[in-house]
């Protein structure tokens, strides 16, 4: 064939089989049309043979799956077996790898060149909202900066939305008029908000296109509907693209106003310098990178703190790369869905261990016959094709069945968030990412069930095989062992990851958080949500607190600007800057930044959080007599370590406020606010008698625990004021569940896979063990015949199997420990290195290692008559 060229070239890519059989008559019609024709090989007759190549190929695949998928058919416990164990580690890495897709790759929809974007984050000591600037000093960034071609300003917010006989409280933003030009937005109907909105303090509004459909039912009419937005009219004058809800991923924002009307939400006027509320965020000019960008917001700074001393005192301005997530909670998001995966991961790879060694051990006992396959001229890669075509179904077996789990599970991510939070949402779709990731793992478990096994089992000696018979060689079981090995290692890094989150899930549910969680109701309370503001607000929400004690379903009721462990004050903090008597504040700062609440009178007993020294809030305490204060123990710990706290003095170092002398009437005990897991640190309580807001929230400690007494305080409250929507009316319990959702879930995951993991494992030592002493019948037959008692027998195979399940651990523990380290920030109250977890799940996998393994060893040490007839 080499001497004809091309058609010798295109010879060889006919199957082995097909060109022994009809080479010679294919080879002479092709020299015949040579002569007849005195040319070469023509187009038509090249093509033809490719065709011939390509059909007979899929012929012989075909054949070869025909054939696996009948000895598949042959054993039905076994495949069904491996497509469950294989499936579930598929489908628990799909569905994590999903939602990473989901969260951190997908962009966001309706944004255009989203490389580009950046968020730009203020800090001055003069202003107290740290990221927000006021809208002049907005203005004046966006004037003076030479390395951004745009910069928008937006704020986020709640509003009450009535377009029918009911309100209902929906996410917004108010936006600066370039806003949606700034992210490339295009409109789906109508138009969006432009700089004339903003200048023109028109009544507009722009709505998703996700509340065009659920709340509008997708009205072809709703172009210049007018709709109410805090009691005020506005006229809808556009739908935002499909997907678009702002630039924060799994937060939907729905309804976007012009800046131009902050005054709905009590926001100061837009000329105003002080008070910052504007979150900014920038596009780079095509030809600035980050870094220079960075260098020009160092010169904005010293430029607008020359300009404005009194409100940009130490201004900094930082740049940051838009994904749609804040960093310090991407960061530990990031950790916690990659060690999902890796769980997933892990589970897909033990069950391909598993099944790898009964493919290896079926093979190897095969040898004899293999060889003598081999003898009468069968092929290698026969073999290897057709073992591979049978893990390939098992393989895409396994992803179809993973892709049904993920499927289900990704379904009930939106129900999840909604118990968080009712504005968090996440579409989370199987794209083809998705797809791909799933079908590389549907390769991986081919090429682990399939090629390497036959790889590992055809490297014999055709005349050893014949010679040996099917005794195991050695090589054989030192990949077991390793096998084993690995399998145990990856099973206990799961194992104890997941014991450390059940730990920390007990360790936190005995934690005292120094407050009330059971029977205490909470709802927020925002009176400008109905039109109500300023003096009145505080009057309304004051009204209800007193309201909700007099109606006899409540022992006692509170109110508060910030929930203990609730979601705003988990995320964002709210230092107070404090004057302390007799203390200079911190290096570069001018006071001490405490974090605080403002709470009504009530606030400790309704809580339970014992008042130590001194006492609590009074009605008396009001705003025209001596200002006052409680601490925590915490505070008066730090600033008054060897004295008494009580009749000490603060004051509020705030701009454009008279500093009052504040006086410490009462230490506190010391209660968990920010997390569980934190230290007790200086905590200040303010009165609101004294230091007014109009936005709180109702803490109420019911008198009976039944299902009726939410809508009870939902009753009282809309009987007050009718046009006021609730957000949620939930138990204080349920801030601990939130809190601990993160470790809740991934001991769910990791426990569920864990134990999979641990079953797989001892059906794979098992397996092992047995196949180890099946192999060996004749060596422990002489060894009995020389005079071994039984024991010896059970002692030799329990210390050569169990080697390696020690190995195992010994790597797992390595493994877990370095995992539990970088998982640290999840253990709430334990040591990475808990010594419980460390001891006990080692101690329990050794023991289902130890019992996999004596099984099938004491079958063997008890029947001699077997062993000696071998």
């Amino acid at each position: 064939m080499k001497k004809d060229g091309l058609f010798g070239r295109l010879m060889t890519l006919l199957p082995r089989d097909f060109r022994e059989e009809f080479g010679e008559e294919i080879e002479e019609i092709h020299h015949r049309q040579e002569e007849e024709h005195n040319t070469r090989l023509q187009w038509p007759a090249l093509t033809a043979m490719l065709r011939l190549a390509l059909t007979q190929h899929l012929n012989g695949l075909a054949t070869d799956f025909r054939l696996a998928f009948r000895r598949l058919s042959a054993r039905p416990l076994f495949t069904l077996a491996a497509v469950f164990s294989l499936g579930l580690g598929t489908g628990a890495s799909v569905t994590v790898f999903s939602l990473i897709e989901a969260v951190f790759w997908r962009p966001l929809p309706g944004v255009e060149r989203m490389d580009r974007l950046v968020n730009v984050d203020w800090s001055a000591s003069g202003n107290e909202t740290t990221g927000l600037i006021s809208y002049p000093n907005f203005q004046d960034l966006r004037s003076q900066s030479r390395a951004l071609e745009d910069l928008a300003g937006f704020h986020g917010l709640f509003l009450s939305l009535r377009s029918g006989e009911r309100p209902e409280v929906v996410p917004a933003q108010l936006v600066t008029g370039n806003y949606f030009s700034l992210l490339g937005s295009k409109p789906f109907r109508g138009r969006l908000i432009n700089p004339q909105d903003e200048q023109g303090r028109a009544p507009v509004a722009v709505i998703s296109h996700r509340l065009w459909t659920t709340r509008f039912g997708a009205s072809e009419d709703i172009l210049g509907q007018s709709v109410l937005l805090n009691s005020r009219p506005f006229s809808i004058i556009g739908i935002g693209p499909p997907g678009f809800q702002g630039t924060f991923v799994g937060f939907n924002f729905d309804v976007f106003l012009p800046a131009s009307h902050g005054s709905i939400a009590g926001l100061p006027p837009l000329e105003q310098r002080r008070g910052g509320w504007v979150e900014t965020i920038g596009r780079l000019r095509p030809d600035v990178p980050l870094a220079q960008a960075r260098e020009d917001m160092r010169r904005v700074a010293r430029s607008l703190s020359e300009s404005h001393p009194e409100i940009n005192r130490g201004l900094e301005i930082s740049l940051s790369s838009v994904t749609g997530h804040d960093e310090d909670f991407r960061s530990g998001l990031v950790l916690f869905l990659s060690f999902l995966l890796a769980v997933g991961l892990m589970v897909l790879a033990i069950a391909c261990a598993n099944l790898a060694n009964v493919y290896l051990a079926r093979l190897l006992q095969r040898r004899p016959e293999l060889a003598l396959r081999l003898a009468l001229g069968a092929r290698r890669t026969r073999l290897l094709r057709l073992q591979s075509c049978e893990a390939l179904l098992l393989g895409l077996s396994a992803a179809g069945l993973g892709m049904l789990l993920a499927r289900l599970a990704v379904a009930q991510v939106p129900s999840a968030l909604s118990v968080i939070d009712p504005s968090l949402s996440l579409h989370i779709e199987l794209g083809p990412a998705t797809w791909a990731f799933t079908l590389g793992l549907a390769v991986l478990a081919t090429l682990a069930l399939g090629i390497l096994p036959t790889l590992r089992a055809d490297r014999f000696r055709l005349a050893e095989s014949l010679r040996r018979g099917d005794q195991r060689s050695a090589a054989g079981s030192r990949l077991h062992r390793i096998s084993v090995s690995l399998q145990i290692a990856f099973s206990l890094m799961v194992l104890i990851t997941a014991g450390l989150f059940l730990r920390t899930l007990q360790e936190a549910s005995a934690a005292d958080p120094g407050f009330r969680t059971q029977g205490v109701l909470q709802v927020g309370l925002n009176p400008s949500l109905a039109g109500v503001r300023g003096e009145e607000a505080t009057q309304l929400i004051q009204r209800i607190r007193e309201q909700t004690v007099a109606s006899g379903h409540f022992r006692k009721a509170t109110l508060t600007n910030r929930v203990p462990l609730g979601m705003g004050a988990r995320i964002f903090s709210n230092p107070a800057p404090l004057i302390i008597e007799g203390h200079l504040p911190p290096a570069q700062r001018q006071d001490w930044p405490i974090e605080h609440s403002i709470v009504s009178e009530d606030y400790f007993s309704t809580l339970s959080i014992p008042i130590l020294r001194g006492r609590s809030f009074r009605d008396s305490d009001g705003p025209q007599s001596q200002a006052v204060a409680v601490v925590s123990e915490a505070f008066a710990r730090r600033f008054w370590p060897g004295g008494d706290a009580l009749g000490r003095s603060l004051r509020l170092n705030r701009e454009g406020q008279e500093q009052r002398r504040i006086t410490i009437v009462g230490i506190a005990a010391d209660s968990k606010v920010r997390s569980l897991d934190a230290p007790p640190s200086p905590y200040l309580y303010l009165p609101l008698s004294q230091h007014p807001r109009t936005q709180m929230a109702l803490l109420a400690a019911t008198q009976r625990s039944d299902g009726e007494t939410p809508a009870l305080l939902g009753q009282l409250v809309q009987g007050l004021a009718p046009d006021l929507p609730l957000r949620q009316i939930t138990p204080l319990s349920r801030e601990l569940d939130r809190a601990l959702l993160p470790q809740r879930l991934a001991a769910a995951v990791a426990g569920g896979l864990g134990l999979l993991g641990l079953l797989l494992v001892a059906v794979g030592l098992y397996g092992t063990a047995a196949q180890s002493v099946t192999a060996r019948r004749r060596e422990l037959a002489i060894r009995i015949s020389l005079g071994a008692r039984p024991r010896d027998v059970l002692s030799l195979i329990l210390r050569q199997s169990l080697t390696a399940a020690v190995a195992g651990l010994v790597l797992g523990l390595a493994g877990a420990s370095a995992l539990s380290h970088a998982l640290r920030g999840f253990w709430t109250g334990l040591s990475p290195l808990d010594p419980i977890t460390f001891l006990t799940i080692p101690v329990l996998l050794l023991m289902a290692a130890l019992i996999s393994t004596i099984l099938p060893a004491l079958a063997v040490s008890r029947s001699p008559v077997s062993l000696h007839r071998a």
